[in-house]
């Protein structure tokens, strides 16, 4: 089980309303739905989230966003994905918080959205997220213990010991051992990253329809682009575009 947090870039539409795109993404596409201290539906969220936040103005992001997320190996059920992220909130000292918890089962992997607001509707104290990586990729190890579920990978190593979860930092040999394998090309290299100018280059030609797909993947293999794109591409890449020679795709870009 992997937790990342989900940050959005800040928008005048966000500042006035920082809930509420994310409440509609979230709820509209889920399978189960679950609020916790508002009143009413998921469909009253977002204005009580935000009237809750104006106890807070210091807080300039109080919309704070979780995505948990299984590998192939597991198929939690939905309310398995609901305790989950009920002891994520635990962990992270967010029970009275307001929340909401949303199923969603629209990608291969089934995953949780957890979104919180950081501002406490009594008291207006607001909820840390200091060292919030550590803290949650710890929650994430606890529940896999007691969920019965295989580690994730993760940058702690979890050792159980007098019936309590705890990380300790990885050996620096674990680390060595994993470059020695992205030399050896046995491990992708997560950060060597695609080069500027082929990332300019692959978006130009896609942009002005000037390859098909089929030969979009030849220049991507060529040049050695992750040959991936959403469907709106793919389908624009499909329709009616010119057809060239992968060889002069490049001297077309530019």
């Amino acid at each position: 089980m992997i937790a990342k947090v989900v940050i959005r870039r800040r928008s005048a539409r966000a500042r006035k309303d920082p809930f509420r795109a994310r409440v509609d993404y979230i709820c509209r596409k889920a399978n189960t739905v679950n609020v916790g201290n508002l009143a009413g539906g998921w469909q009253d969220a977002s204005w009580q989230m935000t009237v809750t936040a104006g106890l807070a103005p210091r807080i300039r992001q109080p919309a704070y966003h979780i995505i948990l997320s299984w590998p192939d190996t597991e198929s939690p059920t939905d309310q398995d994905m609901l305790n989950a992220a009920r002891m994520v909130l635990a962990e992270l000292g967010a029970e009275e918080h307001q929340y909401i918890l949303a199923v969603h089962r629209d990608r291969r992997n089934g995953h949780v959205h957890i979104l919180i607001n950081r501002v406490h509707p009594i008291t207006g104290a607001g909820l840390s997220t200091s060292h919030d990586f550590a803290r949650l990729e710890l929650a994430c190890r606890r529940i896999e213990c007691d969920m019965g579920w295989a580690a994730d990978r993760g940058r702690f190593a979890a050792v159980k010991a007098d019936g309590s979860v705890q990380l300790v930092r990885k050996p620096a040999s674990h680390w060595q051992e994993r470059r020695r394998q992205r030399a050896a090309g046995l491990r992708p290299d997560g950060q060597a990253g695609t080069p500027f100018m082929d990332v300019v280059a692959a978006s130009h030609c896609l942009r002005n329809g000037v390859i098909r797909w089929s030969c979009r993947r030849s220049v991507h293999a060529r040049r050695r682009l992750q040959p991936w794109l959403d469907e709106r591409h793919r389908r624009r890449a499909r329709e009616g575009c010119r057809s060239y020679k992968a060889s002069a795709a490049h001297s077309r870009c530019f």
